[in-house]
């Protein structure tokens, strides 16, 4: 079972867990793909997915997460500033197929190269106007959050 935090009525709910690779202990997932066509983010834009992620990985409520074309195709700068002491955050984002590829800017990782393991992807799915974004973890249960497009005004 997993807690699902459902940010824009404040309820929460239980889905089940994906199925994971184990390492020992760990549990890990193998990194998504990276090189597939987005699926479709409509009526939300490739930025709103990105900038969702980041909210709700780290916190934050989507209206105060920015977002900037990079140079790279289809690769978006995410960032946002920690109001307890204005320390500047920054993220490269990308969609394959349904899953948010990201990573610190300046860095790279398994999952923004899309190899070896990981402790969790994160995936988009969009239903009836609603954006959930999913944390699907290997060795824990998965973490979901909803956005409504009123969130992003």
């Amino acid at each position: 079972m997993a807690f699902t935090d459902d940010k824009s009525s404040g309820s929460n709910q239980l889905s089940t867990e994906s199925g994971s690779a184990s390492i020992g202990e760990i549990r890990l997932k193998t990194a998504a793909p990276v090189n597939q066509a987005p699926a479709s983010t409509a009526p939300f834009t490739t930025s709103q997915v990105c900038k969702a992620a980041i909210s709700g990985m780290f916190g934050y409520e989507v209206n105060t997460i920015k977002a900037a074309k990079a140079n790279q195709a289809g690769v978006f700068k995410i960032s946002y500033r920690r109001p307890s002491d204005g320390s500047q955050y920054s993220f490269d984002c990308k969609l394959s197929g349904n899953n948010v590829i990201w990573t610190e800017s300046g860095q790279t990782s398994n999952r923004w190269n899309g190899s070896g393991s990981v402790a969790f992807n994160v995936e988009f799915t969009i239903k009836d106007n609603v954006l959930v974004i999913t944390e699907a973890y290997g060795n824990s249960d998965d973490i979901s959050y909803r956005f409504t497009m009123n969130q992003f005004r």
